[in-house]
């Protein structure tokens, strides 16, 4: 069995991948940063032999006002907008 503390080929180049990015400006690492996330977890989930579910939140897990307030508004502003439709 392989030790986890000796640096391998994936070690470095996810470094080499680490240093190009924190030469970027703060806006383009938190996309680079979403972007691998959702590549990572894609190819993890395609190749993964554990079952899975489909994610729901908790109940116990409170959404936070600004969230809340944002999903507010966009139905408003949705609802509005079918309602405006249906009455032309």
């Amino acid at each position: 069995m392989k030790n986890l503390c000796e640096e391998d080929e994936i070690d470095i180049f996810f470094k080499s991948i680490a240093m190009t990015v924190k030469k970027m400006p703060q806006q383009a690492i938190k996309e680079a940063k979403l972007k691998t996330l959702t590549l990572i977890t894609e190819i993890d989930d395609k190749y993964s032999t554990r079952p899975t579910l489909p994610y729901q939140i908790p109940p116990h897990v409170p959404m936070s006002t600004e969230f809340t307030s944002q999903l507010i508004q966009y139905l408003n502003i949705n609802i509005t907008r079918v309602f405006a439709v249906q009455l032309w």
